[in-house]
């Protein structure tokens, strides 16, 4: 009998004595940006994501990428942005805008409705692309719990939400 246990266990210690599994890193790469209508270009930001192994080692949930070659296009212009390198001002430990990218102070790229634009960024870890529509603004008209609009088969969400201090309309 001690003989079976002793086999027991020593086979118990070869089955749960293994390496740690390596995982490789996430070199996924993410480009977020806001086209809002009848306004310039602001900026898109390029950012690598980071795995939870490097979050617990310290580093921040995302990782700018520098030198990307950064396209926006509507289908009859293509603008290619700059990295902003200018220091945060205010920022301690001190930060840099590294990872964003904007328009050229020579360019204007106004932004329309109802046209697809096309954002493309190639960097060290891969090429993203992005396509999306900017839809045609719509008209609310709000009263006390009533919110009516123009636009037929946008169902909308009314909501109060305190961290604005508001009414936040969403449409679905």
């Amino acid at each position: 009998m001690r003989l079976v246990q002793f086999l027991l266990a020593c086979l118990a210690l070869f089955v749960s004595c293994q390496d740690p599994v390596q995982l490789e890193p996430d070199h996924r790469v993410v480009a977020e940006g806001y086209l809002i209508a009848g306004k310039p270009l602001s900026r898109i930001g390029i950012r690598r994501v980071v795995t939870p192994w490097e979050v617990r080692q310290g580093s921040t949930i995302s990782e700018p990428i520098s030198d990307a070659i950064v396209t926006v296009s509507d289908g009859t212009r293509t603008v290619t942005l700059i990295e902003d390198t200018s220091r945060i001002p205010n920022v301690f430990p001190p930060r840099t805008n590294h990872g964003n990218y904007q328009l050229s102070s020579l360019d204007t790229f106004i932004v329309s409705t109802n046209v697809s634009y096309d954002i493309v960024a190639v960097t060290i870890l891969g090429t993203v692309t992005a396509r999306t529509l900017v839809p045609s603004r719509i008209s609310l008209n709000l009263s006390r719990d009533t919110v009516s609009h123009d636009k037929e088969g946008v169902p909308l969400v009314v909501d109060i939400d305190t961290t604005i201090g508001g009414i936040l309309v969403v449409a679905q």
